[in-house]
């Protein structure tokens, strides 16, 4: 290899500022798939004349956009390519903005010309907005280097370019602002609140807009919601299933379609409802004897107020919005939106029942959740985040093994483990937003995204055969369906990037819960603390642990071959008694109490906790089993109330003098979630 090789690095954003900003499944996977599709754009336009696409890995589909065969963005948002010299990179950097920048605006007018061109005249200056939002949004940076050095690092060229900015740097826009992405103005461009005039023509503009949106042939009612004012971006995000079928927009890339488009891209991008996700247990298990009973429901619910409706008044009915989703997964017949199934969506009455259809809807429900022994739908779904650990240490190794091929080796392996995402979350009740590079993002049911995690993080590993440095974290957070989606996706970076890579060390998992009122608990280990497989320390698994609880409480701890059942009163109890003993209340979730005197360092924790276990249990099981045989299973309980991490030689350690209750609650809230005993406190 010579000296005369040059390497393009070039990356898309704002990754966070156009993904991240989300109220619902859609408009997750919408920036998500829209971000990976512009960049292949970019990509296909680069990659001609270029010796090497390192970035992602491309296999036999040089210039093909291959995101129009599949709904799960897997194109990473940089990509990098070596050339034979300075003058073509720098084209292809060219060629890969202007390639972008057209497609992009060439979907913005999609976008205009269908849905907000006809309501304009309702607007302030609506199109000098769109035009400024659509135009200056992107941020494209690049850089060129010599790559006189094979085993440079992929992408430490960008890091060092991300270090300094060229362009302006825009503070928010003025104006009423967006739902969705709170830096930018709405399109309507009236400004006023109260009863101005302002606010009378700005609800003008969406009511007529919404007006025209509802009547769209797939049309699920919800593509707009009746508060939602949104930006040319937002509205771009939230419109993608109704126009995704004419891309590319621009005719100069249609010589780039793969040769077996998705056929049922249009169809899979309308995503499911968090609530959908929640209730999939429950409505694949749906007597089948009812489904006849469910389905004059669905119609019910469907069914608009018998009293004429005018402009102001919402219609009384909810949405057929699942219709794919159910049939993606196997519940066709459940097409209703899935804020139906649960009796706090039918009492919140957001689609403006009458009282009597209300009563009616909840008696139903009462029935239903009877005949499925008492259990209702979960209202609780999983957000599943995974990433990478180490990408540097890793190339290392890969370059001592596979030498100058080091970087596309590694593209390769990232794409061999890419190509099994969808399969292995499909597999458990999910659906992949994302799945590119080392990048995982999932939604899916709560009961089995624990498997789904953990055979991700095997399948990482067999990706790379050898290689000791290859090792995935992740986080999963269950979330009730009604919290704002946007919180939960900042909080599983936080907790990916602050919990599991850097306090626990990597090679991780995260769990947490979020309940209405916010997060509340996080539980962190490395994953042979999870799996039960150090060979240093005593471990269960964690999904062993799981089935050590009971899902409902009792007065005595309950046994199963031999084994204890914990309950929650126990587990509280122990909690007070220790916050009692350290003099300080519990602590916040995911942090540990800390054992910092000569007292607490001596207090016999284990003793207490079995102490009050064989209290609670009657007089003749004490005697069937003596202290000998019942130590290990609190041993057992208490290994989840210690801080697991790894150290900087990469071998996992416990702190004795920390402790914390998380993981215990974290883990009968799975067993209850696997039970389907979980109430609904909202």
């Amino acid at each position: 290899m010579t000296s005369s090789v040059y390497r393009l690095s070039f990356m898309v954003g704002p990754v966070q500022g156009f993904v991240a900003q989300a109220r619902r499944t859609k408009d997750f996977w919408s920036g998500s798939w829209l971000l990976s599709y512009l960049t292949e754009v970019a990509l296909i336009s680069a990659e001609q004349n270029s010796l090497e696409v390192l970035i992602p890995y491309r296999g036999n589909s040089k210039g093909i956009l291959t995101s129009l065969g599949s709904t799960v963005g897997g194109i990473p948002n940089r990509f990098e390519m070596r050339f034979e010299n300075e003058a073509q990179a720098k084209q292809a950097a060219q060629a890969a903005q202007n390639a972008l920048r057209d497609e992009w605006l060439a979907i913005a007018n999609i976008v205009w010309d269908t849905f907000v061109k006809p309501v304009e005249g309702l607007g302030n200056a609506s199109e000098e907005i769109w035009n400024g939002q659509v135009e200056n949004f992107w941020e494209l940076s690049w850089v060129i280097t010599q790559e006189r050095d094979p085993s440079q690092l992929v992408g430490r060229a960008l890091q060092a370019r991300k270090a300094f900015r060229n362009v302006p740097v825009q503070d928010s826009e003025p104006g009423t602002k967006c739902s969705l992405m709170s830096d930018y103005q709405e399109i309507s461009g009236h400004v006023g609140v109260g009863n101005s005039a302002g606010k009378t023509n700005r609800d003008k503009f969406w009511k007529s807009l919404s007006k025209k949106l509802k009547k769209l042939p797939r049309t699920t009612g919800l593509d707009l919601g009746d508060a939602e004012r949104l930006c040319a971006m937002a509205l771009i995000k939230r419109l993608l299933p109704n126009f995704i079928k004419s891309l590319p927009a621009n005719p100069n890339l249609t010589k780039c379609l793969p040769p077996n488009p998705s056929a049922d891209l249009e169809l899979q991008s309308h995503w499911p409802s968090l609530g959908f996700f929640a209730a999939l247990p429950w409505l694949k298990n749906f007597r089948p004897d009812k489904l006849d009973e469910a389905k004059k429901y669905i119609q019910m619910a469907n069914q608009e107020n018998k009293e004429e409706n005018d402009d102001d008044k919402k219609n009384g009915q909810f949405w057929l919005s699942e219709r794919e989703p159910s049939q993606r997964f196997g519940v066709d017949w459940a097409t209703i939106d899935a804020t139906a199934w649960f009796k706090t969506g039918v009492r919140n009455n957001e689609p403006g029942m009458t009282k009597d259809k209300q009563e009616k809807m909840l008696d139903l429900l009462s029935a239903f959740y009877q005949q499925h022994q008492e259990k209702g739908p979960m209202p609780y779904y999983a957000l599943l985040f995974m990433d990478g650990d180490s990408m540097g240490k890793l190339l290392e190794e890969l370059r001592k093994a596979k030498g100058d091929r080091a970087s596309t080796e590694l593209s390769r392996m990232l794409s061999v483990f890419s190509g099994q995402v969808e399969k292995i979350v499909g597999q458990r009740q999910g659906r992949v937003v994302y799945a590119g590079g080392d990048d995982v993002l999932a939604f899916l049911a709560a009961e089995q995204a624990l498997e789904a995690a953990s055979v991700l993080a095997q399948a990482y590993r067999s990706a790379f055969p050898g290689i000791n440095n290859a090792t995935l974290s992740g986080t999963i957070i269950y979330a009730h369906w009604r919290f704002p989606l946007n919180q939960v996706i900042r909080l599983s970076h936080r907790l990916l990037d602050d919990v599991a890579k850097d306090a626990t060390g990597r090679n991780s998992l995260c769990l947490a819960i979020v309940q209405g009122s916010g997060l509340n608990a996080v539980w962190s280990a490395p994953w042979d603390v999870v799996w039960g497989t150090n060979s240093k320390h005593k471990i269960v698994p964690f999904a062993e642990m799981i089935e050590r609880f009971a899902p409902v409480d009792h007065t005595e701890e309950q046994f199963e071959d031999g084994r204890p059942k914990l309950n929650s009163s126990y587990l509280y109890l122990l909690r007070d008694q220790f916050a009692r003993l350290f003099r300080r209340p519990v602590n916040s979730p995911g942090s540990f109490q800390e054992l910092d005197g000569e007292f607490a360092k001596s207090l016999p924790l284990l003793e207490l906790a079995h102490s009050e276990f064989r209290r609670r249990m009657t007089k003749e099981r004490r005697v069937k089993m003596p202290r000998t045989e019942t130590l290990p299973h609190v041993e057992n309980l208490l290994q989840l109330s210690q801080k697991w991490v790894r150290d900087k030689d990469h071998n996992t350690q416990v702190d004795a003098n920390k402790f914390a209750f998380d993981g215990w609650r974290i883990a009968r809230f799975l067993r209850q979630v696997k039970e389907g005993k979980l109430p609904d406190h909202e």
